[in-house]
């Protein structure tokens, strides 16, 4: 029977290593877009004289499976720019007619979440847009 030891019950929150930007493949962890994924294992701990010893102790340890996605600053700053370049140009059309530009709106606001456009260094300007775009969808969707 194994004892299990050690208190690493739940995974712990670790910070994320670098890893390759997605765009260029520079190392960095500057903007994490998904965190790394972990999975936990058992290591046996058996003194060598032991080895013969039934209950032996186990510790769960953690092992990184799938890496962190994350975007260098030069390349994050580039797509903020061309994200904010697409707000001024096309949210005013899509706020004013959200359903047949849905596919469009669904794809433009997936890529500002992903990226965290509105938390990291967060643009007033472009937040209200973004927010008067979300209402307008809502307001369309309530069919008003």
């Amino acid at each position: 029977m194994r004892n299990i030891t050690g208190n690493m019950g739940d995974r712990p929150d670790w910070n994320v290593k670098y890893a390759k930007c997605i765009i260029c493949g520079t190392g960095t962890r500057s903007h994490i877009l998904e965190m790394p994924e972990y999975e936990a294992y058992l290591q046996e701990t058996r003194p060598r004289k032991y080895e013969d010893e039934e209950g032996v102790e186990a510790i769960k340890k953690w092992e990184m499976v799938v890496e962190a996605k994350v975007c260098c600053h030069t390349c994050w700053m580039e797509i903020r720019e061309k994200t904010f370049e697409q707000i001024r140009k096309d949210v005013p059309e899509w706020t004013k007619e959200p359903l047949p530009n849905s596919q469009r709106i669904k794809s433009f606001l997936n890529r500002w979440i992903e990226y965290g456009f509105g938390e990291d260094e967060p643009n007033k300007e472009m937040n209200e847009a973004v927010e008067g775009l979300k209402e307008s969808i809502r307001r369309s969707a309530r069919g008003e």
